[in-house]
This record gives structure tokens, sequence and C-alpha cells, in this order.
């Protein structure tokens, strides 16, 4: 269980994965996704993953400069997907290491709360407050909580289509800037929950049984409906964003 991963490390004073708290899901799962949140993302500090192929049931070992990591992709989701069982993964910790933080609303929060020298149980603590807050902690008492997280992916632009997405922002009336964070490589990333209210859509927008969760705008939620309910209200969310900004948002979970 990856959650019960980044306690036990930050109760022994091991720095490197305490803003991924509250994560669902296993520890096998994150190279696979690169799973990332709140400016940490697992590629920063895994060292190898050992794996089964299983076609000739033979382990084999990738370092991590051999697992092809970006946003949200690893060579196990993308090139070899489905070739491969995670079977371990080797992290590479800072021992008594202060929390890292880079990422903008908890940094905020870290200089509120903290005066800026939290410990590492202060940043999971608050970490785990946020995502709560924003239903993306499991809760048998938040029917928002009920999703598969985050459904799209923020887009990855050139600069290019970032300046051509600014330009047809510009033309709707009172129109606020585009926020957007570097992604390296001349590369821009920008927020797809702005994007999606941007669009025309509010958290808690409902289509049959499928709604934007209350709390966050990139998490769908199924009010006790079809997979068919889901992909509808998906669609028409690309449909839309891609109407109005020419983006084409990418679906995060596997449909399968």
């Amino acid at each position: 269980n990856w959650d019960d991963l980044v306690f036990e490390c930050v109760k022994r004073g091991l720095a490197g994965i305490e803003c991924l708290s509250g994560i669902p899901g296993s520890v096998g799962a994150t190279p696979i996704q690169n799973v990332g949140a709140y400016g940490q993302e697992v590629s920063d500090v895994i060292e190898k993953v050992r794996v089964l192929d299983r076609e000739t049931l033979e382990e084999k070992e990738f370092l991590a400069s051999e697992c092809g990591f970006g946003y949200r992709a690893s060579r196990f989701k993308e090139k070899d997907n489905g070739k491969y069982i995670v079977l371990e993964v080797v992290y590479r910790l800072i021992k008594n290491g202060a929390p890292q933080i880079g990422y903008p609303e908890l940094e905020k929060q870290i200089q509120e709360k903290f005066d800026g020298k939290p410990s590492l149980q202060n940043v999971r603590d608050l970490v785990l407050e946020l995502r709560k807050r924003k239903s993306m902690v499991l809760d048998k008492n938040d029917p928002n909580s009920v999703s598969s997280g985050s459904f799209f992916t923020n887009p990855i632009l050139t600069q290019k289509q970032f300046e051509a997405l600014q330009k047809r922002n510009s033309r709707h009336k009172g129109y606020d800037e585009v926020p957007f964070y570097d992604a390296g490589g001349n590369k821009i990333k920008v927020p797809a929950a702005w994007i999606i209210e941007h669009a025309g859509f509010t958290k808690g927008y409902q289509k049959g049984s499928a709604a934007i969760s209350e709390n966050h705008s990139l998490a769908l939620v199924n009010h006790g409906g079809t997979t068919y309910d889901m992909m509808r209200l998906a669609g028409e969310i690309q449909y839309k964003v891609k109407d109005k900004f020419g983006i084409k948002l990418e679906i995060e979970p596997n449909v399968v």
C-alpha cells in the first residue's frame, strides 16, 4: 500500500515522498504512472525497478534512466504497456532530510502555519488536509471522493501552442490570464482544472448519473450510473475545451 510506505518513511525521517501522501494504490503502480502530486514525482527518487516479463517469466531490472519517465508516463505505461509486472521498486530517500517543497499552494500554507520550517510530518498532515478538502482522499462520508482521482492530465504545450491558447483566451470578455508552469524542455504545463472551468463547467455539474466533483474540477464522480454516463460527460468536457481553446484533454485513467 503506497500511503503506508509514505507514512513509514515520514516516521523514519526519510525525505523525498512526503508530498505524495494520501494517494490510493500500490507501491508497484507508482513507477508505471510516474505518480506525482504537490511538486513531487516518484521519478525524482526511484533508483531502479525490478519486473517480471509476462511472456518469458524472466526477471529484469531497469535503472531509473531506462524507465522512460515523463509526466504521468513511463515505458511500463507506453511502449511496454502490459509487458511487465512490477515486483520491486527501490527509492533513494534522504535520511533526516528536510521536506522538499515545490508547489505554490503548499508553500504558501507552510509559510503561514510553520513559518517556512515544517517537519516531514507537518508536510504530510498538510497534504492530507489539502487532499481531503478537494475530496482526493477516500472517505466513506464524502460522496465526492468516489472517483478515480484526476480524470484528465494537465496539457503540456509547446511555446507556440501556449501562445495560441493565450490568444484564443484573450478573445473572451472579462478574461483572466492563463496560469502556467515550466514543464522543462521548453514545454509549458497548463492546469486542466482551469481550462475546464473556463470552458464553462462548474464544480458539481451533472449529466445523468455522472458529475464533476463539487470540490475539484478534475475529478468525475459516479453517482450510481454506468461507464457510459462517465464517458459521455468526459466527452462533453473534451468537446467544449477543444471548441473554445483548441486543446485536446487527455484522459488519465485506463478505460477497460
